[in-house]
């Protein structure tokens, strides 16, 4: 037998009736933590991804920035920053400023 079922046979009509109120109530707050919980899952996991590429840009930079450094030892004249330095740099300040929610 159900839950439901044993009330209908053993209690009065009004408690009956507030106890499947009560019951409607505690599956809705389940439900609502159930998603919360999912929804807290999926922050943590979009999280982790956004740390993750910033950490590869980051070190793409540096790797970057030490080439020039080796490159204007040997040609002193070159005073030009590499374009995919300054896209790098922009990428990072953008992650960092406007981070993309979806």
């Amino acid at each position: 037998m159900s839950y439901t079922h044993t009330l209908t046979m053993t209690l009065a009509a009004d408690v009956r009736v507030a106890t499947e109120r009560r019951l409607k109530s505690l599956e809705a707050d389940l439900a609502k933590a159930e998603q919360a919980h999912i929804e807290h899952t999926i922050a943590a996991r979009y999280h982790k991804v956004k740390l993750l590429e910033r950490q590869k840009l980051l070190r793409k930079t540096t790797q970057v920035k030490r080439q020039l450094k080796g490159t204007r030892k040997s040609y002193p004249h070159t005073n030009s920053c590499s374009p995919w330095l300054l896209t790098s740099r922009t990428q990072t300040q953008r992650e960092w400023t406007h981070p993309n929610i979806y």
